[in-house]
């Protein structure tokens, strides 16, 4: 893993409201996907404390006002400038927040979705659904959806309570889902066994990730770490028709020659941000588990080796990540494979550090 600085910082700055200049309390402030918030006080006031260095998207959200967002890199310790809260206009509020009935059936289809199918996702649970609007439109045959304040999800797989600010999502007939906001992570309360349990299950959701991988790509360790990248093509099969059964794409892989690095991944003139860079498509393999019955449900290519493996495929010319091993920008390509069946029941916080093997 890349060196860490071990130094702690803390955040501290103020919330008011924008209207009055008051100071507004029970506001949530936080490092979106971390573990890193606070809540102000009376005075608006606030502390994120034991920071580490690094590149974060600082959120302050409370119910009725604007979501603050912004980008900034932690080096040092931070007090902020008073932070204003734009309120929304009561119209636009009720407009906005306005109750929609949710069928059973969306909703089943929204669980399954924004959960994922992995085995974790059996063990999550939605606290509180009344907060997520849900429209289908049958014509296009798509279910789009957000929430008005944070989807709570206790995942009693890995221990967390998730809190999930649910601002785009969409869940297409053909089994396309995307979906984007903030989250917030807390620790449940377990007893030592189950805490046990929970850390063991977070490593394993954590070997052969997309984070994984990506803080193994910057820390030049592919091998060390279990990953082979090869080469896969995609194209047209010549001898498709609609009348045969045959393939109507052709996936051939390259397996005599493994992609290094700087074959796929490059800096950029921002510290802490990488560009991936790819013509054709990425087959990504962790060695270090085996997968002899495709559990990952992916369309195999003829003679793909038998550990779990993923498909990186860019819509973008470049997909970004950071330091934290993170894409800035999901939508800049797409995942397949294992990565694609792990959604919020596997996420972990970008904080996450695997602990040492004893």
């Amino acid at each position: 893993m890349p060196s860490v600085c071990l130094a702690q910082i803390n955040i501290t700055g103020k919330i008011l409201s924008q209207d009055n200049k008051d100071p507004l309390d029970n506001t949530i402030v936080f490092f979106n996907n971390t573990k890193l918030s606070a809540v102000t006080t009376a005075d608006g006031s606030y502390t994120i404390k034991d920071v580490k260095p690094g590149e974060y998207a600082f959120v302050v959200f409370k119910f009725g006002y604007r979501v603050y967002n912004r980008t900034i890199l932690i080096d040092h310790t931070i007090e902020f400038q008073d932070i204003f809260l734009e309120p929304i206009p009561k119209l636009l509020e009720a407009i906005k927040y306005v109750e929609d009935f949710i069928h059973t059936r969306d909703l089943n289809d929204f669980t399954k979705a924004f959960l994922g199918s992995t085995e974790n996702a059996q063990q999550c649970i939605i606290l509180n659904p009344e907060v997520i609007n849900l429209g289908y439109n049958p014509k296009a045959r798509v279910l789009s959806g957000s929430s008005k304040d944070f989807i709570q999800v206790a995942n009693k797989a890995l221990g967390y309570l998730i809190k999930y600010k649910l601002d785009t999502f969409y869940y297409t007939a053909k089994g396309q889902v995307h979906f984007e906001g903030l989250t917030l992570f807390d620790d449940l309360k377990g007893t030592p066994a189950q805490i046990k349990t929970w850390q063991r299950n977070r490593r394993e959701v954590y070997q052969g990730s997309s984070m994984h991988f990506f803080r193994a790509v910057i820390a030049n360790q592919l091998d060390y770490e279990g990953f082979k990248v090869l080469k896969l093509i995609r194209k047209i099969n010549p001898d498709y028709t609609l009348k045969n059964n045959k393939p109507k794409m052709l996936s051939i892989l390259d397996k005599k020659t493994p992609l290094a690095i700087p074959d796929f991944i490059s800096r950029t003139n921002q510290r802490g941000l990488f560009a991936m860079t790819f013509t054709d498509c990425l087959y990504i393999m962790y060695t270090k588990k085996h997968d002899y019955f495709n559990n990952n449900n992916l369309d195999l290519p003829p003679g793909a080796p038998s550990y779990p493996a993923s498909t990186v495929t860019l819509t973008e010319p470049h997909a970004f990540f950071d330091s934290n091993g993170v894409i800035t920008d999901p939508n800049s390509l797409v995942m397949e494979g294992m990565w694609g069946l792990s959604r919020i029941a596997d996420l972990l916080p970008l904080d996450y550090e695997p602990p040492s093997v004893k």
